[in-house]
């Protein structure tokens, strides 16, 4: 049980209150909810930045972060995100919304790990093109054997970037599920 407010803390409360409730907060919650997650992301960092409060802190750093880590959104950010859970885990780690932000920052370790092997691989596979285009000038009898070569080579690259394709397209699902389930808590 919880000792009562002294008369002193009251107004300090009172701030809390409103600040958690601020209609700011409330117009950030709906554009969050409503996918538009550029505006909620300008409205969360408004927030923030206006209205501090601990219980509103927690939650709009959490659906700042999640506006911040939505892949093909005009929010998208992975290193605002990735500030915005990290300042949630360390100003309010005993928060449900602290914990919560652990799977978001694992996904976005994921992309990002997906993303720069898809970039080398992408570089590779324009490499062993511009390798494929060169030898196919050189002679006949040689070039034919390296150019088989280069191109199973090259199927293996487009094999394995479609393989970190589908990977960042179920980790975007995944965000995507994570949202799902964060909205249907907000009801």
């Amino acid at each position: 049980m919880r000792p009562p407010i002294s008369k002193a803390a009251w107004p300090l409360a009172a701030l809390l209150l409103l600040a958690s409730c601020s209609p700011a907060l409330r117009q950030a919650d709906g554009y969050f909810k409503a996918g538009d997650f550029s505006r909620a992301a300008s409205v969360y960092e408004e927030v923030l930045s206006t209205h501090p409060g601990p219980r509103a802190d927690a939650r709009a750093l959490y659906r700042l972060g999640v506006s911040r880590a939505e892949p093909g959104s005009p929010a998208f950010d992975p290193a605002k995100a990735r500030e915005a859970f990290e300042t949630l885990r360390r100003t309010h780690s005993g928060s449900r919304y602290a914990r919560e932000a652990a799977l978001p920052l694992a996904l976005l370790d994921a992309m990002e790990r997906a993303s720069r092997e898809a970039a080398q691989l992408q570089a590779q596979l324009k490499a062993e093109l511009t390798s494929c285009n060169r030898q196919g000038q050189e002679a006949a009898a040689s070039a034919q054997q390296d150019r088989s070569r280069s191109q199973e080579q090259l199927q293996q690259l487009k094999a394995l970037l479609a393989q970190r394709e589908r990977e960042l397209e179920a980790l975007r699902r995944q965000m995507d599920e994570l949202k799902r389930i964060d909205l249907m808590r907000g009801r």
